[in-house]
Parts: structure tokens; sequence; C-alpha cells
């Protein structure tokens, strides 16, 4: 007597396939959400490197006895999520440094540029 064959797939090969396919694709979801979040923080570092620049030209252009120390501050709209502090050392050539921060994902993170400047006159 001869068995009926059917030309389906057992419940044990659609487990089996469900798993390999599971095992495939979860660490690719997890790499793009990592992908995502890493563009994140380089936009966020680019701003706050943009955000430094910007104040390093400043000063570059302030007359030598105007360069001044500037307290941590928020920067306004539409970096309000953004903290900018220069710190000034030294008589001439003063080093100043210009140092930007911001929250990601719960931390802290900091950027600084640091140029001397000194009197022209």
């Amino acid at each position: 007597m001869k068995t009926k064959t059917s030309g389906g797939f057992t419940l044990l090969e659609l487990l089996i396939t469900i798993v390999l396919l599971a095992m495939g694709v979860v660490p690719l979801i997890w790499a793009m959400a990592e992908g995502i979040r890493a563009d994140k923080s380089i936009d966020r570092r680019v701003i706050a490197l943009g955000l430094a620049q910007e104040k390093i030209e400043a000063v570059r252009n302030t007359a030598f006895a105007s360069v001044a120390a500037e307290a941590r501050a928020v920067l306004d709209a539409p970096f309000a999520a953004y903290y900018r502090e220069v710190e000034v050392t030294g008589t001439d050539p003063k080093q100043v440094t210009v140092t930007v921060d911001w929250d990601f994902e719960g931390a802290t993170l900091e950027l600084a540029l640091t140029t001397l400047v000194t009197n022209r006159s």
C-alpha cells in the first residue's frame, strides 16, 4: 500500500525557515537603526562645529583689547539645544577656546576649538 504524500511543507520545515529568516533580518534592522542614530549624532556634531567656528571668526574680527571670556550660555533658536562658552587665557597672545556642548540621547557631548589671537597694533 502506498502512502499519499503532499507537495507541501511540514510544520517543522516552516518553523526552521522562520527562525533562519529572523536570524538574518534582525541584525539588518539593528544595523539600520544604528546607522540612523550615528547619522543624527554626526549631524549634531557638524552643527556644533559650525557654531564654534562662527564664534572663533567673530573673536578674530574683534579688537585685541575687546577679546574676553563669555560664560556658558544657551544659543538662540534654531540652535537652542546648544550651549557655547568662550575661555580666554594669556595676555599676548591670548589663547581663546570656544566650547559648544549639547545633549544627545541622555549624554552631554562637547566640541572645543582653540586659537591664538595676537595684538597686531
